[in-house]
């Protein structure tokens, strides 16, 4: 849900106003579409599982709008998203390059940068066993035999 938010946000989509209706429901082709009604409208039931046109042309009648549902990955293409200055670039060794969705804050009139890639697996393990946890080392090398952990588990 936070990244829906924040993807909404910088796309400059207007947060529902607490008298809307808002519900998910799947589309013939398995895609899901978001649908808004006034608060005193509700989406005729038989139209779970109708075509987009039909979910969307009812939501219309209704007073109210839907939209499809992107996966994260659609979002870049996306007409919505085109004109948007919400993505940074990251390359991660095991995805490769990609595009991230952008925090929608903004700190002194400037959106704040990627500081690094997602962790690798095990990647904070020696911080956190021996900052946060004050493990000693015969400890930390126990859990290692155990398979339980083994600090940057890229190294090994």
């Amino acid at each position: 849900l936070s990244q829906i938010e924040a993807a909404a946000t910088i796309a400059r989509i207007p947060t529902p106003v607490a008298d809307t209706c808002n519900a998910i429901v799947r589309a013939a082709d398995e895609d899901f579409v978001a649908v808004s009604l006034p608060a005193t409208q509700a989406l005729p039931s038989n139209l779970d599982g109708a075509a987009f046109a039909e979910i969307t042309a009812s939501a219309e009648q209704l007073g109210g709008h839907a939209v499809k549902v992107l996966d994260l990955p659609q979002t870049e293409g996306s007409d919505v998203f085109s004109d948007c200055s919400g993505w940074l670039p990251s390359t991660h060794p095991y995805t490769g390059y990609e595009m991230l969705v952008a925090s929608p804050w903004r700190i002194n009139g400037q959106r704040p940068g990627l500081r690094k890639p997602a962790p690798l697996l095990g990647e904070g393990d020696d911080y956190v066993l021996r900052r946060v946890l004050n493990m000693a080392d015969e400890e930390i090398g126990a859990l290692a035999v155990a398979g339980v952990s083994g600090g940057n588990r890229n190294e090994q």
